[in-house]
């Protein structure tokens, strides 16, 4: 049987049962592109500048680049069919990701844009549709690198005319704490707030005008 890739990012509202270190997402999460660490290291200088991976039948499966001095700068993944499915694009000199590209029938379908504090700690990724529409919004507390260390904070998904639609902060342990959803207007629609062993405690809807109009507990 073929190995199976699994690197396409999972966004929508699935992200919000897995978490937004998962994916975007979306944009991933777990993929064999991880693999090959969140950076490259010039102490680990490939004998040629890309490396391949094949599935069984010899169809090609990844592909990682390096420069010069042995630092990983892309990533490439490709389908059982041959098709790039997803691109990972690094700073150089040892740089951490700073873009993914996720396709669909050979156009880019969605792509992420990552943010460092000076430290080079994740602060933020960004999730954009395919004509740069800003679809999520994923806020990490600085403390380490994406898929390794960096806890989200807070996820914000946004409607297609720019506003915000569904808000979640997470505990520290990444478990949803609450989450938010709003009208079309801005103005707050549900709010539920759980634990940190996930179970509901209180949902609160509102109505249009913003006033309350239910509380469950």
């Amino acid at each position: 049987m073929k190995q199976i890739m699994t690197a396409i990012l999972a966004l929508a509202l699935a992200l919000a049962a897995a978490g937004c270190g998962a994916g975007t997402a979306g944009v991933s999460g777990g993929s064999a592109a991880d693999t090959a660490g969140v950076a490259g290291s010039s102490a680990e200088k490939p004998a040629e500048l890309t490396e391949n991976e094949y599935y069984d039948d010899g169809t090609l499966m990844l592909t990682r680049e390096y420069s010069e001095a042995g630092d990983l700068v892309k990533v490439s993944e490709y389908s059982e069919e041959g098709e790039l499915a997803r691109e990972e694009e690094y700073g150089g000199n040892g740089g951490p990701i700073m873009r993914e590209n996720s396709y669909f029938e050979g156009a880019v379908s969605r792509y992420a844009e990552f943010e460092y504090n000076e430290e080079g700690n994740l602060m933020a990724r960004r999730v954009y549709k395919a004509d740069g529409t800003l679809f999520l919004l994923f806020e990490y507390d600085g403390g380490g690198l994406y898929m390794d260390g960096a806890i989200c904070l807070n996820e914000t998904e946004y409607d297609e005319n720019g506003n915000v639609s569904w808000y979640i902060e997470y505990y520290e342990n990444g478990v949803t704490w609450r989450t938010t959803r709003q009208y079309e207007n801005g103005v707050l629609y549900k709010m539920s707030e759980y634990d940190e062993n996930l179970i509901l405690q209180r949902t609160t809807t509102y109505n249009p005008d913003g006033s309350v109009l239910s509380v469950e507990e």
